[in-house]
């Protein structure tokens, strides 16, 4: 993790990254509270609930690690694009204000004003839209007008910490 120029760049083992290993409790109305082990397992859960794949689900559930976890969000039946991308931001958002909601050390430091006026950029150059679509230590990570992604993950992980702030 970096800070330079307003910018604090992280990756996927700093604490605002999907891939972070912390628990959260998932809750869903029709079936029983899972425990995840980061925002991602979380995430790709929420994608075989909101398809209807409940039969990938629980063994998915039981998965440790986040590739995992994405593998297990592939191959799905009645996977539709256009429908998981309207929901998808939405989903992210909501699990990642339960991640600080209900892990109160990451929640104090991501309130704390160190990052007050900071904008938060995930650094995945493997990722242009949850990410910026370079690393952290590129040349183009502290230009906002060279980054190849629309850095999503980012914009909500601000938006998460002006929420939880309100909350207060």
């Amino acid at each position: 993790m970096t800070i330079a120029n307003n910018f604090l760049l992280y990756f996927n083992k700093e604490m605002f990254s999907p891939y972070y290993r912390c628990k959260i409790k998932f809750p869903s109305i029709e079936l029983p509270l899972f425990t995840c082990n980061s925002v991602l397992h979380a995430f790709e859960l929420s994608k075989l609930i909101f398809f209807g794949n409940y039969d990938k689900l629980f063994f998915a559930a039981s998965m440790k690690f986040p590739k995992e976890c994405i593998q297990a969000g592939y191959d799905i039946p009645n996977y539709n694009s256009v429908l998981w991308r309207n929901v998808k931001q939405s989903i992210m958002y909501q699990i990642e204000f339960q991640k600080y909601l209900q892990n109160k050390d990451l929640q104090m430091k991501l309130i704390s004003d160190a990052y007050k006026d900071i904008e938060f950029v995930y650094t995945n150059p493997l990722d242009s839209f949850w990410g910026i679509g370079t690393g952290e230590y590129t040349s183009t990570a502290l230009h906002k007008d060279q980054w190849n992604g629309k850095n999503i993950h980012g914009q909500i992980i601000k938006q998460v910490r002006e929420d939880i702030i309100r909350t207060l």
